[in-house]
Order: C-alpha cells, then sequence, then structure tokens
C-alpha cells in the first residue's frame, strides 16, 4: 500500500527533476552573446540575495518557540507578531520608498542592520526589546522583498543596455530562494537541538554580517527618483497611477495574490492537522465494525515543507520555459492565477482528505514559482522605474491589510472558510488580470529603461 510519505516523496523527485529538465531545455535556446558580463552580475547578485534570504530562514521557525521558553503568555507573542505585520505595513513601506530617492543599495545595507539589530534583540527576555526587534524585523522583511529585485532590474538595464536575461536570474533567484529554505530549515534544526532556540539567530546573524560586507564590496550603487524633493516620489506615484491604469491593475493583482500565499502559510499545517483528526475520528467510529482499518499516519510536515519548496522551484523553471518559448507574459500571469485560485477552492471542496490537500498544495505551489518572476517582470514592464520602489512597497499595503484582518478573524473562521476567501482574491485578481490584457494602451515604464522580451541569442 502507498503510504502519505512516500506519495510526498515521489512528488519531490518528479518536480525536482521536473526543475532540472526545464533548466536543461533552456540552454538549448541559449547562445554567448554577452554571457560572461550576464553571468558575473547573476553571480554577485544571487550570491548576496542568497545569504540575504538564509538570515531571514533561519530565523523563521524557532521564533515562537523561542518566546515560549521565555515564558510570554500567548496574547503577548501574538501582539509580537501582530507588530512585524504592522511594522511592514507602515515603516517598511517608508523605508522602500526611500531606496528610490537615496539609492537600492544603501538600502540593502540598512536591510542587513536592521535585521541584526533584530537578532541582537533576541537576546533580551524583556517584552518592549522583543517588540523593538519585530519591528526591526518587519522593516527588514519588507526591504528584502523589494529592494533587492529593484537594484537587479537597474543593473540590467545599465549594463546589457535591455533586459534580457532578467527572466532567468529572476528563476535562478526563486530557486534558490527555495533551496536555501530546506537547508536553513535543517541547520536550525540542528543548531536548535544542540545549542538551544536562540543559536539559530546567532547563525541569521553572521549571515548578515556577510551580506553587509559584499553587497559593500561588489555592487554599484543605483536610483529611481533622486530628487531633492522628499514629497516628489508621492506626487510622481499618483501622476503614474493617473497616466497609465494598467500600473494599478499590476499593483491589485500583486495585492490580492501575495495576501492569498501570505494566508496560506499560517493556514497550511492547521488543514493538514485537520484533516487528520477528521480521518482519526472516522476510524474511531469504524473501528468496532471494521477490524480491516489501519490507523492514522502520522503527517511528516517536513517532508511535505520540501515538497512545497520543490513545487516552487518546478513552478520557476516552467516559467523559464514559458519564456523562452516566447508565450506572453500576460498570458502566462493569467495562467498562474487560475492554477492559484482553483488550487484553493479544491483545497476547500476536499478539506477532509489529506491526500487531496497535499495534490493542491503543491498545485499553489506551483502556481507560486511562476507568479514570482513573471510578476517581477511584468513589473519591469509596466512601472516607471525612478519610482519602482515606491510602487512596489505602496502595492504591499493591502495585501498585509488583508493578512491582518485573516489573523484577527481566524478564531472565528473556519480554515475552509479561510481557503475559500483566498480563492475568492484569486478569482477577483483573474478578472483584474483579464482587465489588464483589454486596458488601453498608455505610457510604459516612463524613464530611461525599456523592456524587450528574451531572444534566443540571449
Amino acid at each position: 500500500m502507498i503510504t502519505l510519505d512516500s506519495f510526498v516523496n515521489f512528488l519531490i523527485v518528479i518536480f525536482g527533476m521536473g526543475f532540472f529538465a526545464t533548466q536543461s531545455f533552456e540552454r538549448l535556446f541559449v547562445g554567448t552573446t554577452n554571457e560572461n558580463q550576464k553571468n558575473w552580475l547573476r553571480f554577485k547578485y544571487l550570491l548576496i540575495f542568497c545569504f540575504a534570504a538564509a538570515s531571514d530562514w533561519l530565523q523563521g521557525p524557532y521564533i515562537y518557540a523561542l518566546y515560549e521558553t521565555y515564558g510570554l503568555p500567548k496574547s503577548d507573542i501574538a501582539v509580537l507578531f501582530l507588530s512585524g505585520f504592522l511594522s511592514s505595513l507602515v515603516f517598511g513601506t517608508f523605508f522602500c520608498s526611500l531606496a528610490d530617492k537615496y539609492g537600492r543599495k544603501r538600502m540593502c545595507l540598512v536591510y542587513s542592520f536592521c535585521y541584526f539589530c533584530a537578532c541582537l534583540t533576541i537576546s533580551s527576555k524583556t517584552f518592549d526589546t522583543l517588540l523593538f526587534g519585530r519591528v526591526l524585523t518587519g522593516i527588514s522583511t519588507a526591504l528584502l522583498h523589494v529592494v533587492f529585485e529593484s537594484w537587479l532590474v537597474h543593473e540590467h538595464a545599465k549594463q546589457m543596455q535591455n533586459f534580457e536575461g532578467l527572466s532567468k536570474t529572476l528563476v535562478w533567484a526563486s530557486s534558490c530562494n527555495t533551496i536555501i529554505a530546506v537547508i536553513a530549515g535543517m541547520i536550525a534544526r540542528r543548531l536548535a537541538t544542540d545549542y538551544g532556540f536562540s543559536s539559530p539567530f546567532t547563525a541569521s546573524s553572521w549571515c548578515l554580517v556577510i551580506c553587509f560586507i559584499l553587497t559593500a564590496i561588489l555592487w554599484n550603487e543605483n536610483y529611481g527618483d533622486n530628487s531633492p524633493k522628499s514629497a516628489y516620489s508621492i506626487v510622481t506615484t499618483i501622476a503614474e497611477l493617473r497616466k497609465d491604469n494598467r500600473i494599478l491593475l499590476i499593483g491589485l493583482v500583486q495585492s490580492l495574490f501575495e495576501a492569498a500565499w501570505n494566508s496560506f502559510i499560517f493556514m497550511w499545517t492547521t488543514a493538514l492537522q485537520e484533516a487528520a483528526q477528521k480521518r482519526s475520528d472516522s476510524f474511531e467510529d469504524n473501528s468496532i465494525t471494521n477490524t480491516n482499518n489501519l490507523p492514522q499516519e502520522e503527517i511528516a510536515y517536513g517532508t511535505i515543507f520540501v515538497l512545497l519548496m520543490a513545487s516552487i522551484a518546478f513552478g520557476s523553471g516552467l516559467f523559464g520555459l514559458m519564456s523562452i518559448m516566447r508565450c506572453r507574459l500576460e498570458s502566462i500571469m493569467r495562467f498562474t492565477i487560475f492554477l492559484a485560485a482553483f488550487s484553493l477552492l479544491f483545497t476547500y471542496l476536499f478539506a477532509n482528505s489529506i491526500w487531496a490537500l497535499v495534490i493542491c498544495f503543491s498545485l499553489f505551489k506551483i502556481s507560486c514559482g511562476l507568479f514570482s518572476p513573471c510578476l517581477s517582470i511584468l513589473r519591469t514592464k509596466y512601472f516607471p522605474e525612478q519610482i519602482r520602489c515606491t510602487l512596489i512597497a505602496l502595492f504591499r499595503l493591502p495585501s498585509y491589510l488583508f493578512v491582518i484582518a485573516i489573523l484577527i478573524k481566524m478564531a472565528s473562521l473556519s480554515t475552509g472558510a479561510i481557503f475559500l476567501i483566498c480563492s475568492g482574491w484569486l478569482f477577483c485578481a483573474l478578472i483584474i488580470q483579464y482587465q489588464l490584457v483589454l486596458s488601453p494602451k498608455g505610457t510604459i515604464a516612463s524613464g530611461p529603461l525599456t523592456f524587450h522580451p528574451i531572444r534566443n541569442d540571449e
């Protein structure tokens, strides 16, 4: 009989092989024009991004457990987590908008410094110090998801005079992020077991030191809007939104998809637990009349997490393959949102089956792997370069508000209802994406940068 664990391992192998197959197939269409220059830019970006991502992933698994060892009540822990989201919502948005004016490299350095200081606060058991650390963490998380990508996009345009090769770099960044998530989780587990729950944060702080040094040495500074007037970015942002409504449409798609994605992060383990409990209750009800029933299988959350990461990597590789096949970006995004919406809808419909949940979760994560590089390229195509960071940060605001609303109402909503709400958000995003295709053409990405699709001589 096939067990759940063996089925999950089988899917991991399939998606892993699928990712490497897409990369091998892509090389058949890739030439060597300016390859050395592109490879050096790709290398120094991925090297620093990997350390930045590792510092983030190392902290995630044991932050709640560490707070519990400090004797904090659950209400205080909830306040700490909520303060992190609110910090990203308010302060993170502000700091990201500064990157356009004062430099993307400089704000990447600020990311390393703020996150390093947040790691230092972990050694304190006082609530106020931990709260300050969560505020710094919220700022750092917002910077991680905005300024690194913006630096890369500008450097591609400046050094290559176009965006050829950007898609491949973004695919590898997404794939490396998933691999690092798995490796960082294993390292954090070993460190926490041998040296205590605070040791993963020490390892994270060393990654941040390395990230800071490498960024300072290897990266050039680039800017968006470096006007001396501090209010100019806001004025420019409003003007660009009025000039081209497609910027707003892409931003709304970003907000809705990221809200569903972040909500999924909180809910997937809960959904599996509830499905397992219902299966256990069914087993107990039928155990008297059916002696052939098998006991409940233990859910291997670590293995399923690896499967979800492998699904993201496969989705990223699939995007690279679709790119070289000259699929239209807007069409890829429609397919991505369609897949995500129905996978969460089926999660609601088949909430009692662990096997169905694993398949639906995998499909959703494949769509997430497609979404990240596709959205980055669409933003490159439509967002004005001088206010790129400001726009990305601005459109992250609604996603934070949606997630905070879910967290506040979590006690009164069932897990299935939350997935149904997320599916509804994605269907709204799908309608908006169709509207983007039908929207009249306006000024695209005003500024010195111009989008160029991938060509076979890349």
